[in-house]
């Protein structure tokens, strides 16, 4: 199983670039959050979460910025 950091940024493409804090990974470069759950990061972004999976299981300070509400 690959580790967090080795995992690649689904909108940027960033390598190497995503930092855990508590239970989500955000992208340093672009500044996208994705939630950890169950110890799995959901790596959805805006366009392919068609049931707004991400939405849900993202704390409100990441929901509101990328969502606004």
């Amino acid at each position: 199983m690959k580790k967090f950091k080795d995992i690649i940024c689904a909108n940027c493409k960033s390598e190497k670039k995503l930092v855990k804090k508590k239970t989500i990974l955000v992208c340093k470069k672009c500044g996208e959050a994705y939630p950890i759950y169950k110890k799995i990061p959901i790596m959805l972004t805006k366009n392919n979460d068609i049931f707004h999976v991400k939405k849900a299981l993202l704390p409100a300070k990441y929901r509101v910025e990328k969502y606004g509400s």
